[in-house]
């Protein structure tokens, strides 16, 4: 399993840091204009020496962290309404960094005189939003391996199914550091998820590498509830000769809306190994 090696002291400062959420995130972004436009103005001077008004370049990193104060308020970007790094953060983070270059370059044009060169407001901007992708990234990356369970001591599974379910039950195992299962790896018969990652566990190959995968696992958990019977067949008599646990995801049908986890995956019963409902016989029919 690959993880990221975090030291103690990080762990401890985005735990301070989630406690006191929005105003670390809020901090990272407004903070980030000044020094931003500055080292853009030191960019320019070392491509070609000008005249810059650093006056009016702090300004102008001024009126753009008012601008993006003022549109992430009303986007909710910073009250709760979204998880820090997620996709939809970004797309209104994106909204909101978009509006600010646009607000502060007008007005940077048209108030201004001189004005910020155009490049020194291009490349300030461009700084900026690279700035708060990182900071984002980061706090995922902290939080992420603040949740992950230690393999020590716990059951490892080798997951077959690197599809929706595969990522279901891989995302409830890493998401909860009290997990009694670590996922150990991924097999795949699809050729194009052979060099796939979720969350650090990667693809190690198809059903025909479960021998080798299986000598760091306990548990081999089928997640494609969509299996044909002859294919669990096979996956069954494998994981028995490398002494591995067998369990399946249930079909949507019988998750009946529920999220797919490592809770819900059951052992597998005969009517998975002969592709439909077992027959109940009426014995007593058949002795009269």
């Amino acid at each position: 399993m690959v993880s990221i090696a975090v030291p103690g002291w990080a762990r401890s400062l985005v735990v301070a840091a989630r406690g006191k959420y929005p105003l670390p995130v809020m901090a990272s972004d407004l903070i980030a204009f000044i020094p931003a436009f500055w080292f853009a103005g030191l960019l320019r001077n070392e491509v070609s020496s000008v005249t810059l008004d650093w006056l009016n370049v702090v300004q102008v990193a001024g009126i753009a962290i008012i601008a993006f104060l003022i549109v992430s308020y009303f986007l909710h970007l910073h009250r709760d309404r979204y998880r820090v790094g997620t996709f939809d953060e970004i797309l209104a983070l994106g909204f909101a960094w978009a509006s600010t270059g646009v607000v502060a370059g007008v007005t940077n044009v048209l108030a201004f005189e001189p004005r910020t060169p155009t490049s020194v407001f291009g490349v300030g901007m461009m700084l900026v939003g690279m700035w708060m992708l990182a900071t984002r990234a980061g706090w995922r990356l902290l939080v992420r391996s603040e949740r992950r369970p230690d393999p020590e001591g716990r059951t490892r599974v080798l997951v077959f199914g690197a599809g929706e379910g595969g990522e279901s039950v891989i995302t409830s195992m890493l998401g909860d550091v009290d997990s009694r299962y670590v996922p150990m790896g991924l097999l795949d018969d699809d050729p194009r998820k052979q060099n796939r990652s979720i969350q650090g566990i990667r693809v190690l190959g198809t059903s025909a590498d479960l021998a080798s995968a299986a000598r760091n696992a306990d548990l081999l958990l089928i997640a494609i509830p969509s299996a044909t019977a002859s294919l669990i067949q096979k996956l069954s008599d494998e994981a028995d000769t490398a002494g591995l646990e067998v369990r399946i995801l249930p079909s949507t049908t019988e998750l009946f809306g529920l999220m797919a986890t490592i809770e819900t995956a059951r052992p597998l019963q005969i009517a998975d190994l002969l592709g439909r409902d077992e027959v109940e016989v009426d014995r007593t029919s058949i002795s009269n």
